[in-house]
């Protein structure tokens, strides 16, 4: 639901710019990267994955994307010195039943 999606958007905008894309263990040598709750070794992934089938059952799952921004011509990786914003997207999906949800909740940091 929104609210777990909210809190991990919370937890992660009290990181650091360059604990983003670090907490996942990335190097930020990319514009854009994704992480999948199911399938990350990552312990918040993982931690966020188990909330997630505690609150909204097996099925519960998030991503979170983060995003490079500019506000024209093509974004810097995210470990360029000249890359000051990111946009961070998270997406809660889950079943209710027999039908498919998701909730997406996003930000920008500067």
């Amino acid at each position: 639901m929104h609210i777990v999606g909210r809190q991990i958007l919370e937890e992660m905008n009290g990181w650091a710019y360059r604990q983003t894309y670090e907490n996942f263990g990335l190097d930020g040598a990319a514009a854009s990267y994704s992480i999948d709750t199911r399938s990350s070794t990552n312990a918040f992934a993982q931690k966020w994955h188990a909330i997630l089938q505690t609150k909204l059952g097996t099925s519960a799952y998030a991503t979170v994307a983060l995003a490079s921004v500019v506000g024209s011509g093509s974004p810097p990786v995210m470990n360029a010195a000249t890359a000051k914003n990111y946009r961070v997207t998270v997406t809660v999906h889950w079943s209710e039943i027999t039908r498919p949800r998701t909730v997406t909740v996003a930000t920008v940091r500067m």
